[in-house]
């Protein structure tokens, strides 16, 4: 029996050991990069020519694989499209920070 694919980036996230945030993160910057590349009109062998990746990557990113990039790699291929990226970082709120 074959394994399903997730329907979408958020099956993934729903179903990982990694950390909401960090998951969170990086599907925000491949959604980013996915639309720079549609919005480019580019196929996946410009985009990875433009990128400096291999057409599998780009495969990898268009296809949502958010488990086969780190944070970094998707810092860099943002700022390679020029893509702007803005970070907030609070405190949670929970009943002990809320006395």
């Amino acid at each position: 029996m074959s394994a399903q694919r997730p329907a979408s980036v958020w099956d993934i996230f729903m179903q990982t050991t990694e950390t909401p945030a960090n998951m969170q993160l990086r599907a925000e910057l491949i959604l980013a990069l996915k639309t720079f590349i549609s919005d480019n009109h580019m196929n996946q062998s410009q985009a990875a020519r433009f990128f400096g990746i291999t057409t599998t990557r780009i495969s990898d990113l268009v296809n949502d694989k958010v488990e086969a990039f780190g944070l970094d790699v998707l810092v860099k291929l943002a700022t390679k499209a020029n893509l702007k990226i803005d970070m907030k970082i609070r405190a949670r709120r929970t009943a002990s920070t809320e006395r």
